[in-house]
C-alpha cells in the first residue's frame, strides 16, 4: 500500500527514494494498493479539473482496500494506546491507514514518521 506522502511526490515530480520505489513497482506490474482515504487526501488538495480527473482515474487501476467499520474502531485503539504510552500521532487518519495496511497484511510505503512510531509498537510492515 501507497500512503498518501509518496503519492503527493510522485504526482508532483518530487525525487524521493520511495518516489522511485513506487515507480518501480508501476514498471514491474507489482500489485499496489490504495484506499478511500488516501484516495481521498490525495485528491481534496488538486485544485485543476483536468489533474484531478486524471489523477482520480489512474488511482482506479490499483486494487483497493476498502474500509469497515470496526477499522475506524481499531484505529482509535491505536491512537489511544499509543497515547497512554506517551506516543502521540499527529494525524489520526494514519492510524486508519496502518490498520487498514495491518489488517491485510500488506507493507507500507511512505514517508512519515507517524508510521515508523506505530510500526515499533504494531505489526505494521513498512517497506524499507
Amino acid at each position: 500500500m501507497i500512503d498518501t506522502s509518496v503519492w503527493i511526490d510522485f504526482f508532483r515530480g518530487v525525487p524521493s527514494r520511495e518516489t522511485t520505489l513506487l515507480r518501480d513497482c508501476i514498471g514491474q506490474r507489482d500489485r499496489i494498493f490504495v484506499t478511500g482515504v488516501i484516495a481521498q487526501e490525495i485528491l481534496q488538495g488538486i485544485r485543476d479539473d483536468p489533474l484531478y480527473q486524471s489523477i482520480k482515474d489512474y488511482l482506479f487501476l490499483f486494487d483497493r482496500l476498502d474500509v469497515d467499520f470496526s477499522d475506524h474502531v481499531e484505529a482509535a485503539n491505536i491512537y489511544r494506546s499509543l497515547r497512554k504510552t506517551g506516543v502521540t500521532i499527529s494525524s489520526p487518519i494514519d492510524c486508519l491507514i496502518a490498520f487498514i495496511a495491518i489488517r491485510h497484511n500488506v507493507s507500507l510505503l511512505h514517508k512519515d514518521s507517524d508510521f515508523t512510531l506505530i510500526a515499533k509498537h504494531y505489526p505494521l510492515l513498512i517497506v524499507t
